[in-house]
């Protein structure tokens, strides 16, 4: 049903189910998930709702659960709904991911660039009308030719999309990065945490406003190269050891590790925790 004018709404913790197509064109911008709601219609309960910018959610509530203002599910496996005006122009579905619902990413307005991990399994649809979108980038296993299993029942498919099926880029790489704009970091994932590796990636390349890196252990190097929209911070990072986390601050950067590391930052001040 459309609404034109709504601007608010408010859901009784008491509702259940979210049926398909509950409310559309209106000028909600957020919508809190009621406490006891199981169901969240796979196609779309609240599409063409091209205002809704993110939803909120009691962190208690058992079945599903918010990150960045997306709607996921509880155990973080399933990707529920994009609010169609997600504010950024990037979106990483989170690793840990294994499908995506037909819904989901239907009607996407400011997205441009889309990447998805190795460990989504299966895509149900993927973009009806988005307005935005100019890339997707699937990621895979090292060495994998596995592809995700791809199902279009109900025709949605890139039905009115820029970017088709066929220009779906296919990168194999044993690490993947999140972006989570709400907090600006990145949380890098490898897919084989007995590998050492060096880390370079396009996600970092991409964003200014990180202000927190976070690694898994099995990193043995990261490439400056993956900081060059950070340049004017005139920092290198050569070689670490246990290597977790980067905070950046201002043009201070605090390095976290177990162990030792090596680093070269001329005119720059740091703190080291140990």
């Amino acid at each position: 049903m459309d609404y034109y004018k709504l601007e608010t709404i408010e859901f009784p913790d008491s509702v259940e189910e979210f049926g398909n197509n509950i409310i559309s064109k209106s000028q909600i911008t957020e919508i809190h998930i009621p406490f006891h709601l199981t169901t969240f219609h796979h196609r779309g309960p609240l599409e063409f709702n091209n205002k809704l910018e993110k939803y909120s959610i009691d962190e208690n509530q058992a079945n599903f659960q918010v990150k960045d203002g997306i709607l996921y599910s509880k155990d973080m496996t399933k990707l529920v709904n994009v609010p169609p005006n997600y504010q950024s122009k990037i979106l990483t579905i989170p690793y840990g991911v294994t499908s995506i619902l037909p819904g989901a990413t239907g009607c996407l307005q400011n997205v441009e660039h889309l990447y998805i991990p190795q460990t989504v399994q299966s895509i149900t649809g993927l973009l009806y009308e988005p307005k935005s979108i100019k890339s997707i980038t699937i990621y895979r296993k090292e060495n994998s030719t596995k592809e995700i299993a791809w199902y279009d029942p109900y025709g949605f498919g890139f039905y009115n999309s820029a970017v088709q099926k066929k220009d779906i880029i296919y990168t194999n790489s044993s690490l993947y990065a999140t972006y989570y704009k709400e907090n600006r970091t990145v949380v890098i994932s490898s897919t084989n945490e007995s590998n050492r590796y060096e880390y370079q990636d396009e996600i970092l390349k991409m964003n200014t406003n990180i202000n927190t890196i976070i690694y898994p252990k099995s990193g043995s190097k990261i490439s400056s190269s993956s900081f060059k929209p950070l340049s004017h911070n005139q920092f290198t990072v050569d070689d670490f050891t246990n290597y977790t986390t980067i905070s950046i601050y201002n043009f201070k950067y605090t390095f976290l590790c177990h162990q030792y590391f090596s680093l070269h930052a001329p005119l720059l001040i740091f703190y080291v925790i140990l």
